[in-house]
């Protein structure tokens, strides 16, 4: 393996990555890898990939962070430490999720093809996640 500087990981540059990995990898049998064009749309393509996967996490944990806080002033949870708040809605949540589930398969047992009756169950419980 070649050892390299590491800075790379840290620039948010499409055309450089490609830059750098044509670079790094000229001793390559591969005529594609020599092609900037071509690498920088597969290097643009995966950092965007990254972005919105972390973008989506992001936004949700900060919801979940506004959600806990604001539970966390209601009087029956006013005296609980805010980890012991999110510990009891992770489970109340997992209860849900496992309750979803058994209806899911109960809905499929009920009606084997999809159907109308199943598109707007599944269309009604995915509004509620």
């Amino acid at each position: 393996m070649m050892d390299y500087d590491r800075n790379i990981h840290h620039n948010p540059d499409a055309q450089a990555w490609a830059k750098f990995f044509i670079e790094t990898t000229k001793d390559m049998d591969r005529e594609v890898f020599s092609d900037e064009g071509y690498m920088i749309a597969w290097f643009s393509n995966a950092m965007m990939a990254m972005h919105d996967s972390m973008a989506e996490k992001e936004d949700l944990e900060r919801k979940y962070r506004i959600a806990i806080g604001y539970i966390s002033t209601m009087p029956e949870f006013s005296d609980k430490h805010p980890l012991e708040v999110a510990a009891h809605f992770d489970a109340k949540y997992k209860e849900l999720r496992e309750a979803t589930s058994d209806l899911l398969k109960a809905i499929d047992g009920l009606f084997p093809t999809d159907g109308p009756v199943k598109a707007r169950v599944r269309a009604a419980l995915k509004e509620k996640e």
